[in-house]
């Protein structure tokens, strides 16, 4: 199904997060500095630092016909001649894969790594170089020119390793519970009264005039059933 185009962006906190914790869902496991410094880097540089990221799609994974949710955008591919050639819907190069969240869209795309086993053991060399040159491998991940890939991950990867340290070394936290407010302390009573009682002349003029309008009441019901009963 073809869903709206948006741009989803992301800060590079959101990113890390996201990304540990797919890949803590995925394997059962924590993934290292290095690993986590190589999923920033390629997600970072396939979507322009996660400003120009599409519903989610942190590695700009395309979609098949029968991919549940499809976004399309206006994209561009490099062919072996090194010519860049640019599409734009309908046309299915830019059919894309879309998800609701960032939660969905980081386990897609480990999901997407996992399955080719040269991507993932490329990941897991923790080596922007050997990752890249695993990437290229057919069936390739991108298209672009592997030598200006491996330059631009390789700086990428320098420039976020701190950030997956400073991750890694403190885990996400649970969600706050919702703030309630203080419950609210009455003071000691002797001879407590009802909620809704009140105190001084008012509540005995309440009072009167209340068994006043029932005595009042009684005596209209009495003269109603004697006259139903006279002959």
């Amino acid at each position: 199904m073809i869903v709206e185009n948006k741009l989803t962006p992301l800060t590079r906190e959101q990113t890390a997060r996201a990304l540990t914790a797919a890949y803590q869902q995925l394997t059962g496991a924590m993934p290292t500095t290095g690993v986590t410094a190589l999923l920033l880097a390629q997600s970072a540089l396939e979507t322009g630092n996660w400003q120009k990221i599409h519903n989610y799609n942190f590695g700009n994974a395309k979609a098949g016909v029968d991919y549940p949710l499809i976004a399309q955008f206006r994209c561009s591919e490099v062919d072996e001649h090194g010519t860049e050639q640019f599409f734009d819907p309908p046309d299915p190069h830019c059919n894309f894969r879309a998800y609701a969240d960032a939660a969905n869209g980081a386990l897609d795309y480990l999901k997407v790594l996992h399955n080719r086993a040269s991507w993932w053991q490329g990941l897991h060399t923790e080596s922007p170089s050997a990752f890249v040159d695993a990437l290229a491998t057919p069936p390739k991940y991108f298209t672009a020119n592997p030598a200006t890939y491996k330059q631009t991950l390789t700086t990428l990867f320098a420039a976020f390793r701190p950030l997956a340290v400073a991750v890694l070394a403190a885990p996400a936290a649970p969600r706050p519970p919702i703030a309630l407010p203080p419950p609210v302390v009455e003071p000691p009573s002797s001879s407590p009264s009802p909620p809704s009682a009140s105190s001084g002349a008012a509540s005995a003029n309440s009072a009167s005039s209340s068994v006043g309008w029932l005595r009042a009441l009684v005596r209209w019901l009495v003269a109603l059933f004697r006259r139903g009963k006279a002959p």
